[in-house]
């Protein structure tokens, strides 16, 4: 969304780096959407099918995040 990285972390969730638990939380939360390709589908669902008021937002899935969601389990 961003013209720039901000990081190479699979989501946008933002929290302070001093929460670990939340952390843990986060990764244990979409490690097993990623394994059941729930990410993609949730990608697709909000960003290029249409919208509940019928828009179409029309942005695809970036490289970056495609990859990252196949290191954490996901298969194309």
């Amino acid at each position: 969304m961003l013209p720039e990285n901000l990081s190479y972390d699979p989501s946008g969730i933002m929290f302070r780096k001093s929460n670990p638990a939340l952390s843990a939380l986060v990764q244990k939360t979409f490690a097993p959407l990623a394994e059941a390709r729930e990410l993609r589908w949730l990608d697709e669902k909000w960003f290029l099918k249409r919208l509940p008021n019928g828009e179409r937002l029309k942005i695809p899935m970036s490289e970056e995040l495609a990859h990252i969601c196949q290191v954490m389990g996901m298969r194309d």
